[in-house]
């Protein structure tokens, strides 16, 4: 099983990997899961160094984006 850090590594490689910054990101996770207050960059960047792990339902909204 890999670790929390190794997850955010490649969650910031597959988001780099098709183009797209963390803002966009952002709004497109917003937009597939129907969010009332749009994610921040700053929560995309917590996933992205391992300070923070996102949500299943976010886990979820980035296996159908990718």
């Amino acid at each position: 099983m890999i670790n929390q850090k190794e997850k955010a590594k490649r969650l910031a490689a597959t988001r780099t990997a098709n183009n797209m910054s963390q803002q966009d990101l952002a709004m497109r996770l917003s937009e597939l899961t129907r969010r009332t207050e749009p994610l921040s960059i700053p929560t995309i960047s917590s996933w992205e160094t391992g300070r923070r792990a996102p949500s299943r339902d976010m886990l979820n909204a980035l296996a159908k984006l990718y």
